[in-house]
């Protein structure tokens, strides 16, 4: 049985039909349109690469990120904040200890100098903590050490960061609260490039060249250098010269 269908389109169709097919036509000529590409903007030239726009624009994006740079991992941290690395050098640091107290210390050149005095405080000053979970992880560590050479009651750990916003954060977080109450931990604003003093918030202590303290400073840079203003060298035909990006 054979079937013949029509289509059947109304009148109002009909009239609408060249207007849709203009339209189709419009469409169609609009694809074949390349868009326009964005004109190249230059933000600076060549110069020194300590004089780039880059670190001011890396110093900004940690000022207003503070500890949520951490916390929404922009910022890739566990490689170097993690309580292996914190052990490690915390084993550094008693082996350090170790040294110095050795009879035969004070007749060597390079330890007689480093002579330290149980009743006094021992300050390891931390540069750069930023999110401060290196830190607490150093002073957990810290506790769980034994054959220490020196009491851990005369121990600070001080944390620095040139923001603000970093120290205001380690100062409300719980997990850090017990290592206030018992002195062993301090916070500082210290901006590594150009700071010469390292005024503690909570005693008040303020460590310099001119202050000298009763025992030597420990400090730990963990993962600063990269971020701190530097410049780019070369050596080119047996000489030494400048890079300018």
């Amino acid at each position: 049985m054979q079937c013949n269908c029509a289509t059947v389109v109304s009148a109002e169709e009909c009239s609408l039909r060249p207007e849709l097919e203009q339209h189709q036509e419009h469409i169609e000529m609009l694809d074949k349109i390349e868009p326009p590409q964005p004109s190249r903007i230059e933000l600076e030239g060549f110069k020194r690469f300590s004089e780039s726009l880059l670190w001011k624009l890396m110093r900004s994006f940690y000022d207003r990120q503070g500890a949520l740079a951490w916390a929404r991992g922009i910022v890739p941290h566990f490689i170097t904040t993690n309580s292996f690395n914190s052990k490690a050098y915390t084993r550094v640091l008693q082996g350090f200890l170790a040294d110095t107290a050795r009879p035969c210390a004070s007749e060597s050149p390079m330890t007689q100098h480093l002579k330290f005095n149980p009743k006094e405080k021992f300050y390891i000053i931390e540069l750069g903590a930023g999110s401060g979970k290196f830190s607490f992880l150093m002073l957990k560590a810290l506790q769980d050490m034994r054959h220490l050479d020196f009491p851990l009651d005369n121990m600070v750990y001080v944390l620095t960061d040139f923001t603000q916003s970093n120290v205001k954060f380690w100062k409300g977080h719980p997990s850090l609260q017990p290592f206030l109450e018992t002195g062993q931990l301090d916070f500082a604003i210290f901006d590594a490039e150009k700071d010469d003093e390292i005024r503690l918030c909570n005693s008040g202590v303020v460590l310099c060249p001119r202050r000298p303290t009763a025992n030597p400073i420990c400090v730990i840079a963990n993962y600063l250098f990269d971020t701190l203003c530097q410049d780019i060298f070369q050596v080119y035909n047996g000489g030494l010269s400048q890079v300018r990006k």
